[in-house]
């Protein structure tokens, strides 16, 4: 469900699984220059324009507008479809400016845009010199010396196209690291953060994105442990990578969200042990580096 969406006869038939799986990549391929707009359309509250193709990336789904009424909107049809959707308007050439057009119209489906636009974000030359100009520095108690984000140092360091990060279910080979590469997880339910990137000037950097319409984002020991479990099964010489590797968490929130202002703790989890606890707090407190942004349109 999560790659061809809530379609009973794929879900349970694995020769329609495939014909429908092959069916959506193949609509997401023909997304090009002169019809990428028509795609910027999905998730919003305005009847999504592309003839002949919508059926197979597109579902309805039913919410309450501000007037407590329900109506009708259109939304990517799985997970899988949306990252792709994202990833072939923000991978193609001349650029389209998924930034400021992805935002445009979302009034009930915000969730959807922030996911799409503010990770794809990052991968938009004219975004990330915005962006990194209006990063606020999230620091915890007793750490009196500010840093800047390798972003604000190196904002032509940025991602540049994107990869996504397949099922560990179904055993992908793993990969070589790269810079310059936007790392999207195909599920939605993807450790710590929604997408991660990777810089290698000023230092060496693994840059975490964790977009969220809250004002407050705190994680667990035991999930920080999860995450670098998952990143050590995709990328080779995880190992030997992650030495002396900083870490940058950027907590991206919509326009009407309450402004995160506070370091995010990371609590210790009961399925733990007490020193695993100690040990993943630490490191969190010592190596981690927070900041915020919001995202507008206007920016």
């Amino acid at each position: 469900m999560d790659e061809v969406g809530p379609i009973p006869r794929c879900i349970f038939n694995e020769s329609e699984y495939r014909i429908h799986l092959t069916a959506i990549d193949k609509t997401v391929k023909n997304i090009n220059a002169t019809n990428a707009t028509d795609y910027m359309g999905v998730g919003s509250d305005k009847i999504w324009i592309a003839k002949g193709v919508s059926h197979k990336i597109v579902k309805v789904v039913r919410v309450l507008n501000e007037k407590r009424v329900e109506v009708g909107y259109n939304a990517p049809v799985s997970h899988s479809a949306r990252v792709k959707i994202t990833q072939r308007l923000t991978n193609m050439t001349p650029p389209v400016d998924v930034f400021n057009l992805l935002l445009r119209g979302y009034s009930y489906l915000a969730w959807v845009a922030l996911e799409q636009s503010g990770t794809a974000a990052f991968m938009n030359p004219h975004a990330v010199d915005i962006i990194q100009r209006n990063l606020t520095e999230l620091q915890p108690e007793g750490r009196s010396r500010s840093r800047f984000s390798v972003l604000g140092n190196n904002p032509r360091g940025h991602p540049t196209r994107s990869i996504t990060l397949k099922k560990l279910s179904g055993n992908p080979a793993r990969i070589n690291l790269e810079y310059g590469v936007l790392y999207q997880p195909a599920v939605g339910n993807f450790p710590l953060v929604d997408a991660l990137f990777f810089m290698e000037s000023p230092r060496r950097t693994l840059v975490g994105l964790q977009t969220t319409t809250a004002n407050a984002h705190h994680t667990q020991t035991s999930t920080v442990k999860l995450f670098k479990e998952r990143v050590a099964s995709y990328f080779n010489g995880w190992e030997e990578l992650s030495r002396d590797l900083s870490w940058e968490i950027i907590y991206v929130q919509h326009a009407d969200s309450t402004p995160i202002s506070d370091w995010q703790k990371c609590n210790d989890s009961a399925n733990l042990t007490e020193a695993e606890n100690r040990e993943i707090a630490a490191f969190w407190e010592e190596k981690v580096h927070q900041y915020q942004v919001t995202i507008t349109a206007e920016m």
